[in-house]
């Protein structure tokens, strides 16, 4: 049956928890066009924490949260995000050469995913597939699912939990405050199920046949049961050394500087995020943090203070800001982004007046002091130069204020004539924001 459409299937039971992950590298490292497309079933015998392929260590785990627990940790060649891998998570790894497989990801997953819900079903779940590849039983994650090209392979992987560490994977996340971990830390507690909380947990040493048998009829092709080969026996090792090693594991973090939005925007399920945006008027500033929900909000706090790795100027001003009236418990998520938008335009134009408005005072102080002739024309000529961008600011925050809900006449009350500096104009609407 090994001919060149068979799908050759490793049940290989639990294993260390390099070879979880090396396995499926090396057989898509050393996959042509006549290998035999493969299906991984294992589970790992001991904890560790998995890197996606494109993160930075140090922007997306507490050093303190990895002294507490001391597990390995290792980079795969897919993307997405950190993950907490263990014993109580069966992987299925499909393997397939990228001329049988679908060259679009969103039918690549769905059909690799077919046989993990189907076996959910048949264990008496209601799973089904959401947002292109995670798995839900009835609105809740049960699977953590990934995928992407190594070499000519297109990789799908995913697990079932059995059991999940809420605990550890919140305390591992690099959080920007200790609130945002609590939300963190709840909204997998209440977003992510496992089969034990359904009731299902004597179903678990069922699963690798039960898989074997829904993947058999979902590829379409003859099914073997097969062992690894030398080369890529080989090749595992290899590759178990390099996911390990201290240069893969911080290859990115020199050529990626810290940045906000790695930490203030945390996917918990695609139907839920963790967000982190900063607020400042007149009388107080702060950050906050906040519950999405399918694009509505559910949850809001308030602190003072991120780490103290996050208190630069630069990376305090590059998280997003919204007004702290537009934040607030069944409020929509579009509408907040819509409006921060349509703020931060905003910000950025009267950033660009300023400049200019300054570039041109300065000008007309080099010209007035070469000339030193008419003075009341070059007052005159400042004054004009200085009215227009004002007139512009005028306009733009009547724009603002049309597309938040606000009123025009409630206006401040920028007086052109009056004002003798870009950092007056500022002054004078800071207020009012």
């Amino acid at each position: 049956m090994n001919s060149d459409r068979s799908v050759r299937v490793l049940n290989l039971g639990t294993i260390s928890n390099l070879e979880s992950q090396s396995i499926y590298h090396a057989i898509a490292d050393s996959m042509t066009v006549d290998s035999p497309d493969t299906i991984v079933l294992c589970v790992p015998s001991e904890p560790y924490f998995c890197l996606g392929f494109h993160q930075s260590s140090l922007h997306v785990i507490d050093p303190n949260g990895l002294q507490r627990y001391r597990f390995p940790v290792m980079r795969r060649s897919l993307g997405g995000g950190l993950t907490y891998l263990d014993d109580q998570q069966i992987f299925y790894q499909c393997i397939f050469h990228k001329s049988r497989s679908p060259s679009i990801p969103q039918a690549a997953f769905k059909a690799r995913l077919k046989a993990p819900i189907r076996t959910l079903n048949r264990i008496g779940l209601s799973a089904g597939l959401f947002y292109t590849n995670e798995i839900e039983v009835a609105g809740r994650r049960i699977a953590g699912i990934g995928g992407g090209q190594i070499g000519e392979a297109h990789v799908v992987v995913g697990n079932i939990l059995y059991d999940f560490d809420y605990e550890a994977m919140a305390q591992i996340i690099r959080a920007p405050c200790e609130k945002f971990r609590e939300f963190a830390l709840a909204a997998m507690r209440e977003r992510i199920t496992t089969l034990v909380q359904e009731g299902k947990s004597d179903c678990w040493q069922d699963l690798p046949e039960l898989l074997i048998d829904e993947y058999q009829k979902s590829v379409e092709a003859p099914v073997f049961l097969g062992r690894l080969s030398s080369q890529e026996q080989e090749s595992s090792m290899r590759r178990a050394e390099l996911m390990t090693s201290p240069g893969y594991l911080e290859q990115r973090d020199q050529c990626v500087p810290l940045q906000p939005h790695l930490i203030s925007d945390l996917k918990i399920s695609g139907s839920t995020s963790i967000l982190l945006f900063r607020y400042e008027d007149s009388l107080q500033s702060g950050y906050l943090i906040v519950r999405v929900y399918k694009g509505m909000i559910r949850q809001v706090a308030r602190v003072h203070e991120l780490s103290k790795e996050y208190s630069s100027d630069a990376i305090r001003s590059a998280i997003p800001a919204v007004k702290l009236s537009a934040v607030h418990v069944g409020g929509s998520l579009s509408e907040l982004r819509r409006w921060r938008n349509c703020w931060c335009r905003w910000i950025r134009c009267f950033r660009q007046i300023e400049r200019s408005t300054d570039e041109r005072i300065r000008l007309h102080r080099a010209r007035r002091s070469c000339i030193g002739s008419d003075h009341r024309l070059l007052r005159k000529s400042a004054k004009s130069w200085i009215r227009s961008p004002a007139s512009i600011l005028c306009a733009l925050f009547k724009s603002v204020l049309e597309n938040s809900g606000g009123n025009w006449d409630d206006r401040p009350a920028v007086h052109t004539d009056r004002i003798s500096s870009a950092s007056e104009i500022w002054d004078r609407i800071d207020g009012h924001q």
